[in-house]
């Protein structure tokens, strides 16, 4: 089941870190995110969530 989860991790968190530009033109931008992190806040909050998503991924496969 651990691989399941890995395989499903990683493909979101790729998918999220290779495509935040899209998502962020197709919803709408997070004025808290913007306001904490700059202009381009909203496409690095969604950066750094596929990176956690990849990491998630990691660890589950794993199990620490």
């Amino acid at each position: 089941m651990n691989y399941l989860y890995f395989v499903i991790f990683m493909i979101v968190g790729i998918v999220m870190v290779r495509f935040s530009g899209w998502i962020t033109d197709n919803t709408t931008r997070i004025e808290t995110v913007e306001k904490y992190l700059g202009p381009a806040g909203t496409y690095a909050f969604w950066k750094i969530v596929g990176i956690l998503a990849i990491v998630g991924a990691f660890w589950s496969l794993f199990n620490l």
